[in-house]
């Protein structure tokens, strides 16, 4: 099946081939009547250009993203399992995807963007994650996980749930572009004081780094 962008362009040459034909017709027939369709043919061709190139200009990675809300993250664990992460309080119900909710801890570990295991807990000091092993855990307001199906997906903390995104596909590369692009989406896409407003910022902030 053609891409989204090849349909789009396909489009875009059908209809300039076709404003085309109109014009000479139009042309031909130096009467109010002809007049009045060239100029609302006019009218279309400005109204219907900017949306093409608007949709030309939309990168393929962002031709269907996905992001929303939910009361817990689907992730892969470091022993290739599916999970499920909900809260339980500031602290976590881990359990394997399709069980009852495991037992409360405070921490779990998930496969990172990078393929290397990865532990995070809820720092309450900072209100946000803690995120590594050991010594090296760093404060991070989201968690940058690999989903069942090895897509790269980013998630946030919100009340007792989680705002959640997907980066990339699987077997595909996370670039500074690729988070501005997102970042992008999400400003026009989330109402001001949303987590999906909040999570443009960080992401804007992470694409500068």
């Amino acid at each position: 099946m053609p891409s989204i962008r090849a349909r789009v362009i396909t489009f875009a040459l059908d209809f300039s081939i076709l404003s085309c034909i109109v014009l000479i017709i139009a042309r031909g027939q130096p009467n109010m009547a002809a007049t009045l369709r060239w100029r609302n043919h006019m009218r279309v061709i400005s109204w219907a250009a900017p949306m093409v190139l608007a949709a030309l200009s939309v990168s393929p990675a962002m031709a269907n993203p996905q992001a929303f809300e939910d009361n817990k993250v689907h992730l892969k664990t470091c022993d290739g399992n599916h999970v499920t992460v909900r809260w339980l309080g500031d602290d976590f119900k881990v359990a394997l995807f399709g069980k009852a909710t495991g037992a409360a801890q405070g921490s779990f570990e998930f496969l990172g963007w990078d393929g290397n295991c990865q532990k995070a807990k809820w720092n309450t000091a900072d209100a946000a994650f803690a995120v590594g092993n050991g010594d090296s855990a760093r404060p991070s307001p989201f968690l940058k996980y690999v989903a069942e199906d090895d897509a790269k997906w980013i998630g946030v903390r919100n009340g007792d749930g989680f705002f959640v995104t997907r980066v990339a596909k699987a077997g595909e590369n996370v670039s500074n572009t690729r988070l501005a692009e997102l970042a992008d989406w999400l400003k026009r896409t989330s109402p001001e004081f949303t987590p999906g407003a909040a999570l443009a910022k960080q992401l804007s902030i992470a694409a500068s780094d």
